[in-house]
C-alpha cells in the first residue's frame, strides 16, 4: 500500500520545485549587479577622502534620497552597494514573488486542486 501524503506537504513540494530555478536565478543576477556596484565604487572612489565628498554630495541632493533612499555611511564598497542596490533589488524581487505565486496557484481552485 502506498503511503499517503498530506496535502500541505504536496503543496510545499510543489512549491519549492516550481520557485528553485527562478530563486536561484534571482539570487544569481542579485549578486552579480551588488558585485558590480562594489567594484565600481572601489575604482571610482579609491581612497577614504574621496569617499567623504561623495557622500557629502549625496547627502545634499534630495532627489537622490528620494530615489534611493537616504544614505547614513558608505565608506565602504559593500555598504555602498546594498545602499545603491536595496531599493531596486525589493522591486524585482517583489515583482517576482506575485508572480510566481500567481503562477504555481492560478486556476488551482476551480480544478479542485486546492
Amino acid at each position: 500500500m502506498a503511503a499517503q501524503t498530506s496535502p500541505t506537504k504536496a503543496i510545499r513540494r510543489f512549491a519549492f520545485r516550481g520557485t528553485l530555478r527562478g530563486a536561484i536565478i534571482l539570487g544569481l543576477l542579485v549578486g552579480i549587479m551588488m558585485g558590480a556596484q562594489g567594484a565600481a565604487y572601489a575604482a571610482a572612489y579609491p581612497d577614504q577622502h574621496s569617499r567623504d565628498l561623495f557622500i557629502v554630495s549625496l547627502k545634499s541632493a534630495p532627489a537622490v534620497g528620494f530615489l534611493a533612499g537616504e544614505i547614513q555611511d558608505a565608506s565602504t564598497p559593500a555598504s555602498y552597494s546594498i545602499y545603491k542596490s536595496i531599493a531596486l533589488t525589493t522591486l524585482i524581487v517583489s515583482v517576482w514573488g506575485l508572480l510566481i505565486t500567481t503562477l504555481l496557484f492560478r486556476a488551482k481552485e476551480e480544478d479542485g486542486r486546492m
